[in-house]
C-alpha cells in the first residue's frame, strides 16, 4: 500500500491539472493516496514500533535495502499526521456526488476518524477531542454519519457502506468467495 501510495503521490505531484475542476479531482486522488499511506504507517507502528520511513518513489526497489528504522514519533509527525491533514482538506465528503458510484474510498470523515485515533494513541487528548468534535459535533465531514437503529444490520452483506461506515474495503465477489 505504501509503495503504491508513494507512486501515486509522486505522479500527481508532477502532473499539472488543466482546469480548476480537474485540480479538485487530482487533489482528491492524492488525498486518498495520502490517507492510505497514513493508515498503513499508523497500523505498522502500532504493531512493530519503529519502522523504515519511505515517502518517496523508488525507481529501483533495491534502494530500500539497508534503510534504518525511524522512531514512531517521527513517523507520526512527519508522515501520518500531515498525510491525514492533507486527506481531510482534499478528500470528498461521504455522500458527495463525485464518489456516489464508489463507496469504498477514503473520505474526509475517514481521515478525521483516523487522525483522532492517532492523537489518542499519542496520548494527545486535547487534539483528539478537537479532531473528533469536528467529525461528530461540527459535522465538518458532512452529515452522512449516524448510528443504525438496529446494531445487527451493520453486518448484512446488503447493507455495506451504511451510515455507520467510516472506511470500508470493497470485496469483489468475481475475484473470490464472498466474505462477510
Amino acid at each position: 500500500i505504501i509503495v503504491n501510495a508513494n507512486n501515486i503521490i509522486d505522479i500527481i505531484d508532477k502532473y499539472e491539472p488543466k482546469s480548476d475542476a480537474e485540480a479538485v479531482v487530482v487533489n482528491a486522488y492524492k488525498g486518498e493516496a495520502s490517507f492510505l499511506r497514513a493508515f498503513s504507517y499508523f497500523n505498522l507502528v502500532r504493531l512493530y514500533g519503529d519502522v523504515p520511513m519511505v515517502v518517496t518513489r523508488f525507481e529501483d526497489p533495491g534502494d530500500a535495502f539497508g534503510m534504518g528504522r525511524t522512531p514512531v514519533h517521527d513517523i507520526f509527525t512527519k508522515v501520518v499526521i500531515p498525510d491525514l491533514e492533507y486527506a481531510i482538506a482534499n478528500c470528498y465528503k461521504k455522500g458527495d456526488a463525485a464518489i456516489s458510484s464508489r463507496g469504498a474510498c477514503a473520505t474526509q470523515g475517514a481521515a478525521l476518524t483516523i487522525l483522532g485515533e492517532v492523537y489518542l494513541t499519542m496520548k494527545d487528548h486535547a487534539n483528539a477531542a478537537a479532531t473528533l468534535k469536528k467529525l461528530i459535533v461540527d459535522k465538518a465531514a458532512g452529515d452522512k454519519y449516524a448510528l443504525l437503529p438496529d446494531f445487527s444490520k451493520i453486518w448484512l452483506s446488503t447493507n455495506k457502506f451504511n451510515s455507520e461506515s467510516i472506511f470500508e474495503i470493497n470485496f469483489n465477489v468475481a475475484a473470490g468467495v464472498p466474505s462477510y
